[in-house]
């Protein structure tokens, strides 16, 4: 998934795409999830780390919201 440059916040086109895998994934025993979080490369290295955190925190709570994740 893509985010906006400087942003945390899950995009309409990112939401449409966990929901198409949510609904791909009907059915089947999904044990685990791994994600993520990156940040862009420019930028002091302390708010980095923490935007990739937030992003990481926003998928998570979006896969919960379509169903892929508790």
């Amino acid at each position: 998934l893509y985010f906006e440059q400087n942003s945390a916040q899950v995009t309409d086109e990112a939401r449409t795409v966990l929901a198409a895998a949510a609904g791909q994934t009907r059915g089947c025993q999904v044990e685990r999830i791994r994600v993520t979080g990156l940040a862009d490369a420019p930028g002091a290295p302390d708010a980095n780390l923490e935007l990739s955190k937030a992003r990481a925190a926003a998928v998570s709570a979006a896969l919960t919201a379509v169903g892929l994740y508790e």
